[in-house]
């Protein structure tokens, strides 16, 4: 949290980091309650964008495309290549984002 947020989110990176790592350490509500501890009077607008994020995470990986499949994919591929591909992706959307969100200079 503390290392990637700032790099990869420009502006207000603490509250919607923080939303971020409360949503992966649980569950939505998590992360919406975090939001709401930090920034009762949204003033950072990070709610909005938390919000949009969830329109393109819940349906494919918040139990949706990607949960239903991995079992699948894991029975089919083997741990081991589905770790090197969850790793790759991982890569890909790190990169992307650290590219495409710098901060403005």
């Amino acid at each position: 949290f503390i290392f990637l947020a700032p790099r990869i989110l420009p502006t207000y990176w603490f509250e919607r980091g923080l939303g971020d790592m409360g949503q992966s350490m649980g569950v939505t509500a998590t992360g919406i309650l975090l939001l709401r501890m930090v920034d009762p009077e949204n003033r950072s607008g990070a709610f909005e964008s938390f919000a949009y994020k969830q329109l393109f995470f819940e349906p494919i990986v918040g139990g949706g495309l990607y949960t239903a499949a991995a079992p699948a994919l894991i029975a089919r591929l083997g741990p081991v290549t589905m770790l090197w591909i969850n790793l790759g992706v991982l890569a890909a959307w790190l990169a992307f984002g650290m590219l495409s969100f710098r901060k403005p200079s």
